[in-house]
């Protein structure tokens, strides 16, 4: 599971929508995928999502990454 892996669930994942937050689509063959970086717990992450008609579903949420971070951070200068 994401818990047992990153160290955090998806039942809060949709609060970074609520957040200063960037969302780019992803180079996916087999899917649309978008990733969203925001602040979750004063923390920043990652959240890897699909769309399943109007539903979303998380496939990944974990703590950004430096180059996330960086990407972020020159977003919102």
């Amino acid at each position: 599971s994401n818990l047992a892996k990153h160290g955090v669930g998806f039942a809060h994942a949709s609060i970074l929508f609520f957040t200063n937050h960037i969302t780019f689509e992803l180079d996916c063959i087999s899917e649309k995928r978008w990733a969203v970086i925001g602040y979750l717990d004063g923390k920043l992450h990652t959240g890897i999502y699909t769309q399943r008609g109007k539903n979303i579903r998380w496939i990944s949420l974990r703590r950004a990454q430096k180059k996330e971070e960086q990407h972020y951070a020159a977003y919102f200068k």
